[in-house]
C-alpha cells in the first residue's frame, strides 16, 4: 500500500508514489499522465485522464489530490462514484495549488505524510 500525492489539471496529471519505505534511497515514483490525444486548442475529456490516474494509485492507502481550479474536485468525486476497491474513500485532503515543480509537490506531501517526511528530514 502506497501513499499518493496527486497534481492534475484539465490536461496533465502527476502521480508521486511516496513508498519510501520500500527504497528510500531511490525517493518517489513521479509518473505523467496526459489526456491522450489532447492538443492544445481541442477540448479534452478528463474522464480518460481520470482513468489513468485511478489506475496509477489503485493500490493507495492515503491520497492527497492538489492542482489549480476545479479538477481536483471533480476527480475525488470520480473516485468516490466510478472506481472501485474504495479508493475514494483513501482520500485525505484536496487542497488548491498553481503549477509547481515536483520538488515543490514533494515538499508539500510532508504535510500530510508523516512517514515521508521521517525519510526525508534525517
Amino acid at each position: 500500500m502506497s501513499s499518493y500525492i496527486i497534481w492534475l489539471d484539465g490536461r496533465e496529471g502527476r502521480v508521486f508514489d511516496l513508498a519510501v519505505e520500500e527504497a528510500p534511497a531511490a525517493g518517489p515514483k513521479v509518473s505523467r499522465v496526459l489526456v491522450h490525444g489532447h492538443k492544445h486548442h481541442e477540448k479534452s475529456d478528463p474522464v480518460d485522464l481520470f482513468k489513468d490516474l485511478a489506475h496509477a494509485i489503485q493500490d493507495a492507502a492515503e491520497i492527497v489530490i492538489v492542482g489549480p481550479a476545479e479538477s481536483k474536485i471533480h476527480f475525488k468525486h470520480y473516485l468516490e462514484k466510478h472506481f472501485a476497491k474504495g479508493v475514494g474513500s483513501k482520500v485525505i485532503a484536496v487542497e488548491a495549488m498553481d503549477h509547481p515543480t515536483d520538488n515543490q509537490v514533494l515538499a508539500y506531501a510532508r504535510k500530510f505524510f508523516r512517514k515521508y517526511d521521517l525519510f526525508h528530514t534525517t
